[in-house]
């Protein structure tokens, strides 16, 4: 059952109108990602702006343009998984609510969030296109 006083508790994702890797996710990235491998995560944490995690014993190092929403996730002790093809972390809900999606990418770009930034979206999963919701990956 979908936890609605746990998903409250979380920030929304501000969009910055920049769908570069680690900036806002387009809908089509999230997608294709649906038919990805991920891996499970075993430790995430954040080294300043940059997003530090442990994949198959191997530390990556990245960077999301929204840091202060990445720790928000890490804090609220989801299970993790990394698509590398894609570039996504996606934090699991338990119960089969809502992942929240973050693209990361090995080089941070500030410069590239232009313009005012505004509430984003969280994607539904396999909702978004009319789907079960259920999760493939799990």
């Amino acid at each position: 059952m979908r936890n609605i006083e746990e998903e409250a508790n979380l920030p929304t994702p501000k969009k910055c109108g920049r769908f570069l890797t680690a900036h806002d996710i387009h809908y089509i990235r999230a997608r294709h990602s649906w038919t990805a491998t991920w891996r499970d995560v075993e430790k995430v944490e954040m080294d300043g702006d940059f997003i530090v995690f442990v994949v198959d014993g191997d530390t990556v190092r990245g960077w999301n343009h929204e840091p202060s929403y990445v720790q928000a996730l890490i804090d609220s002790g989801r299970r993790v998984k990394w698509c590398e093809r894609y570039g996504i972390l996606s934090f699991e809900a338990p119960g089969g609510g809502s992942s929240r999606y973050v693209g990361v990418d090995s080089v941070a770009s500030p410069e590239e969030c232009t313009g005012t930034r505004t509430d984003g979206f969280v994607i539904e999963g396999r909702k978004l296109l009319g789907g079960d919701g259920q999760d493939s990956r799990a």
